[in-house]
């Protein structure tokens, strides 16, 4: 239960402080929900559970390994599933495991160092972005 509450917790932190990064540099509400939508949309469909790594074309197998949720979704089921389990959700081969246990650790590891660089880009693009001084009108 620990790993599967940090995971959540880190994860959790991690789409935030990502969606902190899309507040400071969208230039409007428009733009935001899109990019929240579209980031939502993929870290859902190429996780590993609606589409399976061995089935994920080639030339998408870079968005698999750069998308947190991958690495959530990949730890949290070499920390529940049995070796069976596994082969039948795609995770090992019937030759033997491709993921070990060691993973869990990388996906921590992975989730952390993604949250310490959004949490850099979004202090240094909150720092850049100027606002205009706003008027309050006066109290009658």
């Amino acid at each position: 239960f620990i790993i599967y509450f940090l995971y959540f917790v880190t994860f959790d932190m991690l789409m935030l402080q990502l969606f902190n990064v899309f507040v400071a540099i969208a230039p409007n509400k428009s733009l935001l929900t899109a990019a929240c939508t579209v980031t939502i949309f993929f870290n859902t469909l190429f996780c590993g559970f609606i589409v399976t790594p061995d089935v994920l074309p080639v030339y998408w197998t870079w968005l698999y390994w750069i998308l947190p949720s991958t690495w959530v979704y990949r730890g949290l089921a070499l920390n529940e599933l049995e070796e069976a389990d596994l082969i039948r959700n795609g995770f090992a081969s019937a030759s033997g495991i491709h993921f070990s246990k060691s993973w869990i650790g990388y996906g921590f590891v992975y989730v952390i160092g993604a949250f310490l660089l959004a949490t850099i880009v979004a202090a240094f693009c909150l720092n850049l972005r100027i606002e205009e001084p706003q008027t309050c009108a006066p109290e009658i």
